[in-house]
């Protein structure tokens, strides 16, 4: 995708699967700048601003000041700053807005996440960082896991309880892909189908942006 700028120059914009592929190419195959901004048609520059975070050591030493991970190493290592609604913390990176937990696995493998693609907790503890409790998996993994752990049934989830605006994010995601029926999301966000299909034509939570 193309377009210009004020000065009337070409602007190149690389989807998330450009930007994965390019990392990859940079960090494992050993491609060097001027071939990565020839192939993808875009400046150096460009090419640097998005290889070069994900490693970047002082950017890397300032997110994980803000990570708790001195009590074990094998226990949940647990975002200290602001998080959300649904206990995740918000966070820009590479140009945008990301969460904790994704960031950490970023810096971690030195890799972008493919568009499209979660990062899920095998712990179920949302402002958990340790790479060793996440894992990056589709949409249908991250469905899955919240079938099998039951995590939508309790407390706060049930019943007539409200929603959260992560959760509606996660229906929108969900139907969108087509990876669960509007029953099957009712049932496991605790609300009526009714609910489900409000939500998805915009009758209900409509400022929130569709995927």
């Amino acid at each position: 995708m193309s377009g210009s700028d004020v000065s009337g120059k070409r602007r190149v914009y690389l989807t998330q699967n450009q930007k994965a592929e390019m990392c990859r190419l940079f960090h494992e195959a050993g491609v060097r700048a001027p071939a990565l901004a020839a192939t993808f048609g875009v400046g150096r520059r460009t090419v640097y601003e998005i290889t070069g975070p994900v490693t970047d050591g002082t950017r890397a030493a300032r997110f994980w000041r803000n990570v708790d991970s001195a009590t074990d190493p094998d226990g949940c290592w647990v975002w200290a700053g602001c998080t959300d609604s649904a206990g995740y913390a918000p966070l820009s990176f590479n140009g945008r807005t990301d969460r904790a937990h994704r960031v950490a696995i970023m810096l971690h493998t030195g890799r972008l996440i493919p568009h499209g693609m979660f990062v899920l907790h095998s712990c179920d503890n949302p402002p958990c960082c340790n790479p060793k409790h996440l894992r990056v998996g589709t949409h249908q993994d991250n469905m899955r896991d919240m079938m099998s752990r039951n995590r939508n049934a309790f407390g706060e989830r049930s019943g007539p309880s409200k929603l959260k605006t992560a959760e509606v994010e996660e229906i929108l995601r969900a139907t969108k892909v087509g990876s669960a029926t509007c029953a099957e999301l009712g049932v496991m966000f605790g609300v009526s189908h009714r609910s489900i299909l409000d939500i998805t034509c915009g009758k209900t939570w409509a400022h929130i942006p569709r995927p």
